[in-house]
C-alpha cells in the first residue's frame, strides 16, 4: 500500500498491535477508522482492497465487542453487511445478517426491549436487503420467506412492515 509519510505511522501502529495480539480493541478500531478516513483518497483498486481491509477489521471488532457491548458489536456489524453490499457481495452481506440475527436472537445482554429492539432490526435489515434483489439464491429465497412468514405472524417481533 503507497501512504505518504504522515499516514504511514498511525497506520503501523494498528498494524502493529494487532499484530502482537489480534485481541487488541483498540488496534482493529484504529485500523478501521483509518481505513474509513483514507480509502476516498486510493484509486479504485487500493479502495476495492482497502474494502476488504476494512471487512476484516469490522469482523474482529464485532467479535470482540459482543462479549462487553452487544449493542456496539450489532452497530459494527451493520457497517459490515452494508460495506459489503455495497462491494456487490450479496452473499457476505446476507451471512453478515443470519450472523446478526441468530446473536441478537440468543442475547441476554441489555434490557428486554434492547434485545428486541436488535432482533426486530436484524429481521428487518434481512427482509429489506433480500426483497430489493432481482435474483435470490434458492437458499436466499427460503431465507426470506422464513423471516417475513416470523414477521406476520410475530408483529411485535418484528418492524419488517412499516
Amino acid at each position: 500500500m503507497r501512504l505518504c509519510s504522515s499516514y504511514l505511522f498511525p497506520f503501523q501502529s494498528y498494524t502493529k498491535a494487532v499484530g502482537k495480539d489480534p485481541s487488541q480493541l483498540v488496534g482493529w478500531q484504529g485500523l478501521a477508522s483509518f481505513y474509513e478516513k483514507h480509502s476516498s483518497k486510493m484509486g479504485d483498486e487500493g479502495r476495492r482492497e482497502r474494502a476488504e481491509d476494512l471487512m476484516r477489521a469490522y469482523e474482529r471488532m464485532a467479535e470482540l465487542q459482543a462479549p462487553a457491548n452487544e449493542d456496539k458489536s450489532f452497530e459494527t456489524t451493520n457497517k459490515l453487511w452494508k460495506l459489503a453490499l455495497d462491494g456487490g457481495n450479496l452473499d457476505r452481506a446476507v451471512s453478515v445478517l443470519v450472523g446478526q440475527l441468530r446473536r441478537a436472537e440468543q442475547s441476554t445482554q441489555g434490557t428486554e426491549e434492547a434485545r428486541r429492539r436488535r432482533r426486530r432490526e436484524a429481521r428487518a435489515n434481512l427482509v429489506a436487503v433480500l426483497g430489493k434483489q432481482e435474483q435470490l439464491s434458492d437458499e436466499q429465497s427460503q431465507l426470506l420467506v422464513d423471516v417475513s412468514k416470523f414477521c406476520l405472524t410475530k408483529q411485535k417481533d418484528c418492524n419488517c412492515h412499516g
